[in-house]
């Protein structure tokens, strides 16, 4: 099962592009929102109903979201703002966010957090 985890994690992280820094201070072009493939566009209710019964869907749900978060980190533009950060903090984050915003999709919490963790990380 960690195995086939990991292998998920790493594919995700591959097929997810980067975003730089620079994208993440612009607010986006209305009506032009960026594609995003998988178990991101569930709703966060989804997510939270998911982990809740701790089904097959809420690993495929924290596979993505941690494939996703891994994948922008990525980016040599931006700090490495997984440092000193574990799988258990991230999904914890969104657990909370999903609770709190049942309407957003998963996409959503994630860009979130990255957003968040890049605040966190440049502090002075």
């Amino acid at each position: 099962m960690l195995v086939k985890l990991l292998t998920t994690i790493v594919i995700a992280t591959l097929i997810v592009p980067p975003v730089s820094a620079e994208e993440w201070a612009t607010p986006p072009v209305v009506g032009a929102p960026k594609k995003h493939i998988g178990e991101g566009n569930s709703s966060c209710g989804a997510w939270t109903l998911e982990r809740q019964q701790n089904s097959v869907r809420s690993t495929l749900y924290a596979t993505w979201v941690l494939g996703f978060v891994s994948g922008q980190n990525a980016d040599d533009s931006l700090p490495d703002f997984l440092k000193g950060v574990d799988a258990g903090a991230i999904l914890g984050w969104i657990d909370n966010y999903c609770r709190s915003n049942p309407l957003e999709k998963v996409v959503g919490a994630a860009d979130s957090l990255v957003v968040e963790l890049l605040r966190i990380k440049r502090k002075p």
